[in-house]
């Protein structure tokens, strides 16, 4: 092999320094510790009923923090894991947030926006009308009294469109503008029980009756299956959110737990603040609470004793208070209220 002359060794090295410099300069960001503003799905302003809001950014691996009452938001402050929740007659709240670390480092600007319901007056002349179904059961899709369901429950609504919990039928329905009634999710094409994941009609239920939305999906309580299920509204995608006691399972019971671990018995009534669940899980006499981002199932209140089932009206916090029948739920944010059916109450849990 002949040997290199001088000159051309020392072009060799030239380039190949040249491209250790290239590939070194590539690697360096220019704009590192500077992370993109969070951005929000709604605009300041007021609006007429209760609105989700998305937080978003766009900077990879950035984390979200928020508030929900005008102070700054910290690394300690909550993180969006979901849609949170404005609601309340007459009710202005400012949510503030900032986007830490990512794949630059560093913090965001704050960003804010500040959002006021005001629900509208009640109809004064009390006028009922139909908007969908009619006296004769059935499961068909259609227009206002052309549609029909079989004992529905649970209404919830995004601010465009009901869901239904069809409980009967084993079905999750949706009505629209105008009392168009379809199919969302259940029933594998009929009205078939069940409790398998699946797209739309690909799906089964058994007995849900109570349904809950942060507007992009549906929260169900499978009754019979004791089982939360996740509804997509998009795509009628299901799946089990937590329940089970096991991969695939029904059983019942009162476990704590993340997913399929955990165990309801007769899961009734169902809410949402936008980032945890509250569930009435009205076999067990308890209130539980879910994390919607991981599925984490804890108890929240009731049972009488840590792990407890127990039947009363005891006022107390967490474990030391009972229900009897808790069925209905909801919250406006900030304190969630029980229909205590068998107790003939009403109670809130803060």
């Amino acid at each position: 092999m002949r040997r290199s002359r001088p000159g051309e060794r020392l072009a060799v090295r030239l380039w190949t320094g040249a491209m250790l410099l290239f590939v070194s300069t590539a690697c360096q960001n220019p704009i590192v510790g500077v992370t993109a503003a969070p951005t929000f799905s709604r605009s300041s302003g007021t609006y007429p009923t209760a609105q989700w809001v998305t937080i978003t950014n766009n900077t990879r691996g950035a984390a979200i923090h928020y508030t929900t009452d005008g102070s700054t938001p910290t690394a300690s402050s909550p993180v969006a894991a979901g849609p949170i929740v404005v609601a309340g007659e007459g009710v202005t709240k400012t949510i503030r947030a900032i986007a830490l670390g990512g794949i630059w480092g560093g913090s965001s600007p704050v960003a804010s926006v500040s959002l006021g319901i005001a629900f509208p007056p009640m109809n004064p002349a009390g006028t009922v009308t139909t908007l969908a179904g009619s006296t004769l059961a059935g499961s068909s899709n259609g227009t206002g009294t052309s549609a029909s369901f079989y004992n529905p429950e649970g209404p919830a609504s995004d601010g465009s469109n009901l869901y239904v919990a069809d409980w009967t039928n084993n079905l999750t329905r949706a009505i629209g503008p105008g009392g168009v009634v379809t199919t969302l999710a259940g029933g594998a094409g009929a009205t078939s029980a069940g409790h398998a994941d699946g797209i739309g009609t690909r799906a089964t239920f058994s007995g849900p009756i109570g349904i809950t939305t942060d507007g992009t999906n549906l929260y169900v309580a499978d009754y019979s299956n004791n089982l939360i299920r996740k509804v997509v509204i998009a795509t009628g995608a299901v799946s089990t959110l937590a329940g089970g006691g096991g991969q695939g399972g029904t059983a019942s019971g009162h476990a704590n737990g993340t997913g399929a671990a955990a165990t309801f018995y007769w899961p009734f009534g169902i809410t949402t603040d936008g980032t945890n669940l509250y569930v009435a899980d009205s076999g067990n006499n308890l209130i539980r609470k879910i994390v919607i981002a991981t599925g984490a199932v804890t108890t929240l209140a009731g049972g009488g004793s840590p792990g407890g089932t127990a039947t009363g009206s005891a006022d107390g916090t967490g474990t030391t208070a009972t229900f009897n029948g808790p069925y209905g739920i909801t919250t406006d944010g900030t304190t969630v209220y029980v229909a205590d059916s068998s107790n003939n109450m009403i109670r809130t849990i803060r």
